[in-house]
């Protein structure tokens, strides 16, 4: 590729003592914005998914040579931003975000809880140590939302009792091998609404045309906010945290955006491809061919 050539050189020393004369590629050229946003010089294009770049090359431009300009149209810095099929998307987001999300009943506020906590449930049958049921470390702790955020969630395939109890225990590591219950836990927070780590709520949405947000602490009927550490029963986040299914929220005409749906949509986002039309890309080329070694630099800004 003829635009490689325009690289200053640098040689690398391995270890076994070879060495290797490559392109500098961190002295590269910026491309102003104006001349990436103005409708003369750019045209835009779907692609489902690309695994590189060179899979475009000459398919859109009258000459391959250009190809490297798509790199600078849509300011990809590295491969994780070309597009991609929204099967492997979600493959992707579902092995990134296999958590488990425990919401706390009634949206009470947990005052004292930490990365790497582990959160228990038991069984109906006790709290004994071979009573538990699912447990699993805390990743976050979401206090806008009321909810624990699991790193993973773990079943006891031999459970002392078929029921869960619901009461919610937080330990904390003390030693290498000892972790002691925080004062009061298990007399104070009770599990909610479970959910997957993907399928947590980002934001709720007055309606589903999803043009103005709210806060999880305003009321379902007015226009009154509850910020407590135990809100009341007519807010967003009091319902959220019980019951999705009862249809209130849907009653009120309110919608909500799930991690997953951002991801999906920001994904959908990305297949608009830009590319600058020929004559751009012909202008563009041969003004950074004349540049020399000397003058490509990291920084330098070239425009139409």
């Amino acid at each position: 590729m003829s635009f490689l050539t325009n690289f200053p050189t640098k040689k690398f020393t391995l270890s076994s003592q070879l060495s290797i004369e490559c392109f500098d590629i961190f002295n590269t050229i910026i491309i102003d914005e104006k001349t990436k946003t103005n409708p003369k010089f750019i045209k835009s294009f779907f692609v489902n998914d690309i695994n590189r770049i060179e899979n475009l090359k000459g398919t859109k431009y009258t000459t391959p040579d250009f190809f490297w300009l798509t790199i600078y149209a849509n300011s990809f810095t590295s491969f994780s931003d070309l597009p991609k099929n929204t099967n492997f998307i979600e493959n992707d987001l579902n092995l990134k975000y296999n958590g488990k999300v425990y919401y706390i009943q009634n949206a009470k506020l947990i005052t004292d809880i930490k990365e790497n906590d582990m959160i228990v449930l038991y069984t109906t049958n006790g709290t004994a140590p071979t009573d538990w049921h699912f447990a699993g470390l805390v990743k976050e702790y979401d206090s806008i939302f009321r909810r624990i955020i699991l790193k993973k969630e773990y079943e006891n395939e031999n459970p002392t009792a078929d029921t869960t109890n619901l009461t919610i225990y937080i330990y904390r590591k003390q030693t290498d091998s000892t972790y002691v219950e925080i004062a009061g836990s298990g007399s104070q927070y009770t599990l909610g609404r479970k959910e997957d780590e993907i399928n947590k709520i980002q934001k709720i949405y007055a309606s589903s045309r999803k043009l103005e947000t709210y806060s999880p602490f305003k009321s379902i009927i007015n226009d009154t906010y509850d910020f407590s550490d135990s809100p009341s029963e007519d807010t967003i986040i009091y319902r959220l945290c019980n019951n999705l299914n009862d249809g209130v929220l849907e009653s009120y005409k309110l919608s909500y955006e799930t991690l997953l749906d951002f991801e999906i949509e920001k994904s959908a986002e990305s297949k608009q491809l830009k590319l600058f039309s020929n004559g751009a890309a012909r202008a563009l080329d041969a003004s950074i061919s004349s540049l020399g070694k000397n003058k490509f630099k990291l920084g330098k800004i070239i425009g139409l």
